[in-house]
C-alpha cells in the first residue's frame, strides 16, 4: 500500500523535496494507525478496497471519468487515506478528528488546496445527514459512495463486515450495540437511496437494500 500512497502524493502535487516526508507520514502515521489492535474492519484492507472501488468508478464510461470534477480526484484519494485515520469508539466526532489530521499533513506537504477539499469530504463521512444531491459536488458523492460500498457486497462478505464491526465494539453490551446498529441501518434505509451516484446505485443499491433489511430483521427477531 505504500506505493499507492506515493502515487497519491505525486498525483496531489507534493513537491519532490517533500516526498521523503510523505514516506514518513505513511510509515509513522498511516501504517501505524490502521494497524491498531482494536481495529477489525477499519484497516488498510478497507483502504485497499476503497481504492479498488475508485478505480472501477474512474474506468467506467458512466462514472467519475465523465464528470467535470477531475481536478478534485486527488482530494478524493487523500480523503480515502485519512477518513478513518482516527478510530476510537470511545470518542465522539471521529470524522472531525480525522479531518484535522488530514489537513495538518496536507499543509505540511504543501498541498493545502487538496487538503481542504479532502477535509470537507472526511467531515461528511459520518453520513449524517443525507446530503441533498444538489448541495454537494460529484467528487464528494463518489467519495461517500465508495465509503459505503461495503453495504452492497454479497451476503457472505457483508456478514464478515458486520462481524468485524461487532468485534470492534466488543466491549459494548449486545443490547446497546444492536439497538444502535438497528438505528444506523434504518437511517440508511429511510434515505431516498443509499448511494448518490448512478454508478454505485446501479452496482450496489439493490444488494445493499437486501443486506440492511435482512440485518435489521435479524436484530428485531433476536429481541423478541
Amino acid at each position: 500500500m505504500k506505493k499507492r500512497w506515493q502515487e497519491t502524493c505525486r498525483f496531489a502535487g507534493v513537491p519532490s523535496y517533500l516526498l521523503p516526508y510523505a514516506d514518513h507520514v505513511y510509515d509513522s502515521l498511516i501504517a501505524s494507525q490502521y494497524s491498531e489492535p482494536h481495529r477489525r474492519y477499519h484497516t488498510l484492507e478497507h483502504i485497499k478496497h476503497c481504492f479498488a472501488e475508485l478505480l472501477g468508478c474512474r474506468t467506467s464510461s458512466t462514472s467519475f471519468g465523465s464528470y467535470n470534477n477531475q481536478k478534485l480526484l486527488p482530494a478524493v484519494e487523500m480523503a480515502i487515506w485519512f477518513h478513518d485515520i482516527h478510530y476510537n469508539i470511545n470518542e465522539p466526532k471521529q470524522e472531525l478528528a480525522s479531518s484535522k489530521v488530514c489537513i495538518d499533513r496536507c499543509i505540511r506537504m504543501e498541498i493545502s488546496a487538496v487538503g481542504h477539499e479532502a477535509e470537507t469530504m472526511i467531515k461528511m463521512s459520518d453520513h449524517v445527514p443525507y446530503w441533498d444531491s444538489a448541495a454537494i459536488n460529484e467528487a464528494e458523492k463518489v467519495f461517500l459512495d465508495i465509503d459505503l460500498s461495503i453495504l452492497g457486497q454479497d451476503s457472505y462478505d457483508y456478514s464478515i463486515y458486520e462481524a468485524q464491526i461487532r468485534a470492534e465494539y466488543k466491549r459494548v453490551p449486545d443490547e446497546i450495540f444492536y439497538s444502535k446498529r438497528k438505528e444506523i441501518l434504518r437511517g440508511f434505509l429511510e434515505r431516498p437511496s443509499i448511494y448518490y451516484t448512478d454508478f454505485f446505485k446501479n452496482k450496489y443499491e439493490e444488494q445493499a437494500q437486501f443486506n440492511l433489511i435482512r440485518t435489521v430483521a435479524k436484530i428485531e427477531n433476536a429481541n423478541r
